[in-house]
């Protein structure tokens, strides 16, 4: 039986397994937005539609993405009005205010194919380069990948700037067995396609020098040229505001490369570069290990490999043109995250599957008979216990939807109620949700907005608070050494922080508010992760952050109402909503 399991078997059964994880996934706290991101993408496409423009409301990212959101909504909508399900496009956009479930779902639809199909081109670069097993092992490893997994049900465009960077690699490679003009222009395509999506992936070009470079016949250097000059006018073709409002793009990368050399409360996982091993095992358990292993293996063939290149040296020298500089470049920040290095899990799972296939290769050799299929099912089996407790987790209820049904059912209608950062605690149904309050608003028609608001009556709806306010100028801790703050000041993400200020009992009493929320996810970077050091101005943001909250909790006026906290049946951050008490007015007796 196991001599006729063949490689495409495994990696189709991969790619089939990658499939379901991610669909299982999909409906994650809908109609409520708790993926980090998605609210800002989503709504700066539903911005575009609303006021008729294809400049994207989100400059942080390149408009790919938006672009393609911008045209699923637009077939939804064409789709629905054929069936009579909607009239208008003002009602098609209503339907937002009222649930947004299906804007939501559409792109997480699409991150999701785009997921798998990265899955099913690391299997065919790693066949190509490294044989069919190595091929069909990287396909599993990336299909078991809980942070890959994660990113693919997300609408945002880490997924399709992954597969777009796969898509890449793929011509890369061919660029490397065969040179053509063709495949160098398909090269270049693929790289601006991707960098169009998310800007993580631009040094593929490294990878796509060296294919021209450790070519086995005649170099071709026009070809490196010609893939060159494909990039930059395709970029700009799929990101034209880039010309039209260069100067607001340009600040938006600016602003996010300051977001990334500082970094963020709760960002910190470790040392430069050894932080990516110690959070990859954590998070990813034996995928993890076979990125590292995979990774060590090659850089180190590579070292000790003579001039000329032997072909498999010639293939990891490939990949690591591009992933090695990325991966020293993504790890030395100071922003810390594994989903920042998601364009490189391609090209991990592919020294993965190449260092497994090599392993239990050499176990065949040595053992015969059945140990290399054993091996290969005990090193399986953790992965598939940790995708299988993940798929469970996708039908647990959040604490965040436990918290607002139990508002829903205690707390009048019309309250106030003060938030700290929406993702992280419970998402009502807003007082000013038909005030123009999402983007795009302003297209939509009076009679459309009075059928939906006579579709919600009878629910409640909430007066949201914000927790935090902005000053007009950067507001620095007395705490901040002169010479942290000479060095940051003017820098735009240190700014904007540092305008940002958590308010007290007082000020959320003048605003109105009779409860608040906190959530863990916010206070993580405040009371359990690791601080920043003294040298950089997120320690002394996170100080006052503590301070403050410090301060509000502590005043007699709050008071503790109920607390929300995961467990074996539920999932998400602890939540705790609290009352603010009013002192009685006093009258003086004339």
């Amino acid at each position: 039986m196991l001599a006729r399991i063949r490689p495409k078997h495994v990696a189709w059964a991969a790619i089939a397994a990658g499939a379901v994880w991610r669909a299982a996934d999909l409906m994650y706290g809908l109609p409520s937005a708790y993926i980090p991101d998605e609210e800002m993408v989503v709504n700066s496409a539903l911005g575009m539609a609303g006021e008729r423009s294809l400049r994207p409301l989100l400059l942080d990212y390149p408009s790919l993405y938006q672009y393609l959101l911008l045209v699923l909504y637009g077939a939804a909508f064409a789709v629905m009005k054929l069936f009579g399900a909607v009239s208008s496009a003002s009602e098609f956009g209503v339907r937002f205010y009222e649930d947004p479930t299906v804007f939501y779902l559409l792109g997480r639809i699409a991150s999701a194919a785009f997921g798998v199909g990265a899955i099913a081109l690391a299997w065919r670069v790693g066949a190509r380069l490294f044989g069919a097993w190595a091929g069909a092992a990287a396909a599993c490893v990336l299909a078991l990948s809980p942070v890959h997994q994660g990113q693919s049900v997300a609408a945002v465009p880490n997924s399709a700037m992954t597969f777009a960077g796969a898509l890449a690699l793929l011509a890369i490679v061919r660029v490397f067995e065969r040179g053509s003009r063709r495949d160098s222009l398909l090269a270049g395509a693929a790289i601006a396609l991707s960098v169009s999506f998310k800007y993580n992936t631009g040094l593929l070009v490294l990878s796509l020098a060296a294919a021209h470079l450790l070519r086995h016949e005649k170099r071709n250097f026009n070809g490196l040229l010609l893939s060159l000059a494909v990039i930059p006018p395709l970029f700009l073709l799929l990101n034209p505001y880039w010309i039209l409002d260069f100067r607001s793009y340009l600040d938006a990368f600016l602003f996010q490369s300051s977001h990334m050399k500082t970094g963020h409360p709760g960002h910190l996982h470790g040392p430069p570069v050894l932080w990516f091993a110690m959070r990859t095992l954590a998070e990813e358990g034996i995928v993890g290990a076979a990125f590292l292993a995979g990774l060590v293996v090659s850089v180190g063939r590579l070292a000790l490999s003579r001039l000329p290149l032997r072909p498999r040296a010639r293939s990891d020298a490939l990949l690591l043109a591009y992933a090695l500089p990325s991966f020293l470049a993504i790890t030395s920040l100071r922003n810390q995250g594994l989903d920042y290095c998601i364009g490189l899990y391609p090209v991990f799972a592919i020294l993965a599957g190449r260092a497994l296939s090599d392993g239990l290769g050499a176990l065949h050799a040595l053992a015969r008979h059945r140990a290399p299929a054993v091996a290969a099912c005990v090193l399986l089996l953790p992965a598939l216990v940790l995708a299988g407790s993940r798929i469970r987790d996708a039908h647990l209820s959040d604490t965040r939807t436990l918290a607002r049904e139990w508002v829903e059912a205690n707390i009048p209608g019309g309250t106030a109620i003060g938030i700290d950062g929406m993702i992280y605690n419970p998402q009502f149904l807003r007082m000013d949700r038909f005030e123009g309050n999402a983007p795009g608003g302003r297209f939509l028609s009076e009679d459309a907005l009075e059928r939906a608001r006579e579709r919600l009556e009878g629910r409640r709806m909430y007066r949201i608070v914000p927790l935090a306010g902005v000053a007009d100028e950067p507001i620095w801790p007395d705490e901040t050494p002169p010479e942290v703050r000479e060095r940051h000041e003017n820098e735009p993400w240190p700014r904007l922080l540092f305008r940002r200020y958590l308010y007290d009992a007082d000020e959320l009493l003048a605003r109105g508010a009779d409860y608040f929320f906190t959530s863990s996810y916010t206070l993580h970077g405040v009371y359990h992760a690791r601080w920043y050091p003294p040298d950089s101005p997120v320690h002394y943001l996170t100080l006052r952050e503590k301070l403050g909250y410090e301060r509000l909790l502590s005043d007699p006026r709050v008071a503790l109402v109920r607390r929300w906290e995961p467990g074996s049946r539920t999932r998400g951050p602890v939540l705790s909503l609290y009352r603010l008490e009013r002192e009685p007015e006093r009258f003086s007796i004339d």
